[in-house]
């Protein structure tokens, strides 16, 4: 934890004295932004650096196609996985209906449910993506989600989820898309969690 002024000089050494105090060697730290502009189908992050932990952000995503996930998929020394993700997830929405799935041979992981047109509905979610960067282990999310639909009166779908691509090997990229090839528009922000 940082100080924020609430900790003077003889609080922090008792702290660390007892292995209390992380002091700031605990933080968040935002990469990149990928500013979608409706002009592409398919969007790309590379820029890992050292961290084994991202936590990514996606705000007001639509496209200009009908309604499909947005896939997000990894490549692996050179190769882009399009299959042989082991994903499982929890649908709900807002009448109290929900769905529970599961694929052990899945096309990317799939961290918003429904893009659509803006018009439809907007997407609002964030994942968790560990091991990106640790070429002995498969990377793994998590991600949480919600839509909510301006067609249906108001109606909100929200999306939990967990996945590993089931190859190891240090992830090169990620590549952000639809299965109906349908152009992006939104935007997503990319951070480093650094937890020493």
């Amino acid at each position: 934890m940082g100080n924020s002024g609430i900790f003077n000089v003889d609080d922090i050494s008792y702290l660390s004295s007892k292995n209390l105090w992380s002091g700031d060697n605990n933080y968040i730290e935002h990469i990149e932004t990928i500013d979608m502009d409706g002009n592409s189908n398919e969007y790309e992050f590379s820029n890992f650096g050292e961290y084994n932990t991202h936590f990514l952000t996606f705000n007001d995503i639509s496209s200009d196609g009908g309604a499909s996930p947005l896939r997000v998929r990894v490549t692996i020394d050179g190769t882009i996985y399009n299959n042989n993700y082991e994903i499982t997830r929890f649908y709900a929405d807002g009448n109290g209906g929900y769905t529970e799935s599961k694929s052990t041979n899945h096309t990317g992981f799939e961290p918003l449910i429904y893009v659509a047109s803006a018009s439809l509905m907007k997407n609002h979610g964030t994942m968790y993506l560990y091991n990106a960067t640790n070429e002995d282990r498969q990377v793994e999310v998590n991600y949480h989600a919600i839509a909510y639909s301006t067609a249906i009166n108001g109606d909100q779908r929200g999306q939990l989820g967990a996945g590993q691509q089931q190859t190891d090997g240090i992830v090169e990229k990620l590549t952000f898309t639809t299965n109906n090839s349908a152009n992006l528009d939104g935007q997503i922000r990319i951070y480093g969690v650094r937890i020493t």
